[in-house]
């Protein structure tokens, strides 16, 4: 199929039942400029008080309208309570009007697909350009579609995009745009706007659907993303500006679709009253999945009051609080971050629709507060509290709150849902024991349907999914030893002579970590294993192997791995301070003088000044 076959076919698909309004006049920049303006003083007809705006208030606008990245012009289009403005000065007087809408208003949102728009050369630029096919949201250009013919590769699509960023295309009002879409019809993709410095092939991305089949055809895709709602949710709900101030960087983030398919699942979970998990792997980005999901849950529904980001330990606090300040900064929530118990108790007693992150313990402390204060008669903070419909957030949620405190949080806070994160979810075949509570993540997370089964899965992206997208590193798997060993008896897999047997194999294999190449260009290994005690043990097996004390087993060090690395094998262990989800005290402090004994071993083999504090 031709380009212009593509474009016509794309643009005959918006156009059906009037989705979109094609308009093959606009195919100039002045013109663009000027539907602007048609649209502004349609959308803002009381307060110009009817009189349309004239040429130089209009230069006032286009003015203000201009920026140097695209960063800008979308962080403009945040505004302020749902609507960013622009103003002007009427006979010495300010008029605000109304420009763009975060929440979709259909009186006043109207969506053009231009087609072939000309942007005149400027300094740098080959010649006069054309862009194929526009969309326009309230007249400004947000999404931007390069096509190619079958026969051509998407990714010449792409390269032209960032030709037309290196010599300046992206201009006056097309500093607007924040999404590119590429395809030559059999594979599409998208990313988010950027500097010629930014935009990156990694960050080309197919679309799935919610069961994570890959989308490829422009048709499609057009359908699933192109169509309203969903392009004007893809810039107003699934877009984050990222702003790191000490350095300066700023960037669009345009989330990916198993992130969308995430937040979305949440949000109709709690349009039915349910809660639910999401299975998303260790490196898909789930802290910004967490953010949108917990955002949208406030800002989109109405029965919820407070929205809690819940995280285990203080150092995840100020880094989630942190992230999450970061991304509110530039978007419309209302993030709050809790100092103390006290600040907790005062931002759950406001009546404020909020973002709440704190840590699991000071949410329990405030609640034995709470207790304390109702059994004496004082009930002020206790009956406003209790009574509020809250929506919990969840990171790592297995580790971050334990059956025992998750069913006291539950019996106190009657009107709540809870929707927990977690790349490893426990099953009925992987649970543990825990003095009755339920400890499946379904148990813990939803309840029986219908047919009384438990499946509270919103949404599932394993590291298989991960892997095919490129979203996370692959692994080169071997498996080692006898499938027809006893998979179910632990005794095998945790005896000392299993261990000694798996370290000597990993000693012994010096060619996968590639020591052939010399000193600093050596690869790491992770050895995962069940628990904090599988892990002491195997650590302590590793010196007393290191000193030698297993040489007459067979097991040590050979001497063309010591004259290639002498100090070989360097190790070190890490765990929770918090042994599995179990807040027994004597663990608790066995572990912790076990971990003293580690940093300190680590600071000598690594010449670091690590402590449990730091």
């Amino acid at each position: 199929m031709e380009e212009l076959s593509i474009e016509n076919r794309l643009i005959a698909t918006l156009n059906i039942k009037g989705q979109w309004e094609y308009r093959p006049d606009l195919n100039t920049v002045e013109k663009l400029w000027d539907n602007l303006r048609d649209i502004l003083n349609k959308n803002n007809v009381a307060q110009l008080n009817g009189i349309p705006l004239d040429d130089k208030e209009f230069e006032q606008i286009r003015n203000k309208l201009t920026f140097a990245t695209n960063f800008d012009a979308a962080k403009y289009l945040i505004g302020q309570n749902g609507i960013a403005h622009v103003d002007i000065k009427r006979d010495g007087k300010p008029i605000i009007l109304d420009l763009f809408y975060r929440n979709q208003t259909f009186n006043k949102t109207v969506y053009q697909i231009v087609h072939q728009v000309q942007i005149p050369k400027r300094a740098g630029m080959d010649k006069d350009r054309r862009f194929d096919v526009t969309l326009l949201i309230n007249g400004l250009p947000l999404i931007q579609i390069e096509l190619k013919q079958q026969a051509v590769s998407e990714n010449e699509a792409y390269e032209q995009i960032k030709k037309y960023e290196k010599e300046g295309s992206y201009y006056g009002i097309f500093r607007f745009v924040e999404l590119f879409v590429v395809s030559n019809a059999s594979v599409t993709k998208y990313f988010a706007a950027g500097t010629f410095d930014d935009i990156s092939k990694t960050h080309l991305t197919q679309w799935r659907d919610k069961g994570n089949n890959i989308v490829t055809n422009l048709d499609d895709f057009t359908n699933l993303v192109l169509k309203r709602p969903m392009a004007y949710d893809m810039i107003t709900r699934y877009t984050v500006l990222e702003e790191d101030k000490p350095t300066g960087t700023k960037r669009i983030i345009t989330l990916r679709p198993y992130q969308i398919h995430a937040i979305e699942s949440i949000v109709d979970a709690s349009g039915l009253s349910l809660s639910g998990y999401i299975w998303h792997t260790t490196g898909s980005g789930k802290t910004l999945t967490s953010y949108k999901a917990a955002r949208n849950l406030v800002n989109d529904i109405p029965s919820i009051k407070k929205t809690i980001f819940l995280v285990d330990r203080k150092d995840l606090d100020q880094q989630t609080s942190g992230a999450f300040l970061a991304y509110a900064e530039n978007d419309v929530v209302d993030v709050k971050d809790t100092s103390a118990t006290r600040d907790l108790r005062a931002k759950l007693y406001n009546e404020d629709k909020q973002l709440i992150v704190t840590t699991r313990q000071k949410l329990c402390l405030l609640i034995k507060e709470l207790l304390r204060e109702h059994e004496n008669g004082m009930d002020k903070f206790y009956s406003v509290i209790k009574a509020k419909r809250i929506a919990f957030v969840v990171d790592e949620c297995h580790r971050t709150i334990p059956p025992e405190t998750m069913f006291e949080v539950r019996k106190f806070f009657q009107h709540c849902l809870w929707y927990g994160f977690t790349g490893t979810p426990i099953f009925q075949e992987n649970k543990y024991e825990n003095n009755g509570y339920a400890l499946t993540t379904d148990e813990l997370y939803g309840k029986l349907n219908g047919e009384g089964k438990q499946n509270c899965c919103l949404h599932k992206y394993t590291i298989e999914n991960a892997i095919k997208d490129g979203s996370v590193l692959g692994f080169n798997v071997t498996y080692v030893g006898s499938n027809d060993q006893d998979k179910d008896n632990q005794e095998n897999w945790n005896s000392e002579t299993h261990m000694l047997n798996v370290i000597k194999w990993i000693i012994s294999t010096w060619n996968i970590y590639g020591l052939n190449n010399g000193a600093g260009n050596t690869f790491e290994s992770i050895l995962t294993v069940p628990n904090i005690k599988i892990a002491q043990k195997y650590y302590e097996l590793f010196k007393k192997v290191k000193a030698g004390e297993f040489q007459n087993q067979g097991i040590f060090v050979s001497k063309r791995i010591k004259e290639t690395l002498p100090d070989f094998p360097k190790f070190a262990i890490s765990y929770s301070l918090q042994d599995d989800n179990n807040d027994d005290t004597d663990k608790l402090y066995y572990n912790k003088d076990e971990m003293k004994k580690s940093i300190e071993d680590y600071n000598k083999i690594f010449e670091t000044k690590c402590s449990i504090e730091n």
